[in-house]
């Protein structure tokens, strides 16, 4: 088979996954509907007889799903701030790499693209604190 089938046969694989994403959203969203059908009359059912409406529960609810905040599994790790202890004002928070850093680096005879030696550079240079 030739690079044109090739091409060929990929193009009908990509209709085909198209077509089977949009069947499995089309699904999701009749489901949701129909299960959206079922809660909706269940709660009917039970607040009738207490005198309530169904919206007045509903807004409850919505309440309480919007404001509950997703919880972490695991533990945490404490967020750190590596500090020059020569200029204050250059703080490292682990993210990206600093100008200053690098520069610093350099002087010192470092390889900063060298991972084992920036960590290095950090432990041995700066100062580590507890993120505000």
């Amino acid at each position: 088979m030739g690079l044109p089938e090739l091409a060929q046969e990929l193009a009908i694989l990509e209709q085909r996954r198209n077509g089977i994403i949009e069947e499995m959203e089309s699904t999701k969203e009749r489901e949701q509907m129909a299960f959206a059908q079922e809660i909706g009359d269940e709660i009917a059912d039970y607040c009738e007889p207490l005198g309530w409406t169904g919206v007045e529960i509903l807004e409850i609810l919505a309440a309480r799903f919007t404001a509950a905040k997703p919880k972490r599994r695991g533990s945490r790790r404490a967020s750190m701030v590596w500090v020059n202890p020569d200029n204050p004002e250059q703080v490292y928070r682990g993210r990206g790499f600093p100008l200053w850093m690098r520069e610093a680096m350099v002087q010192s005879g470092m390889n900063p693209d060298d991972k084992s030696e920036r960590q290095r550079f950090r432990d041995e240079r700066l100062r580590g604190q507890q993120a505000a």
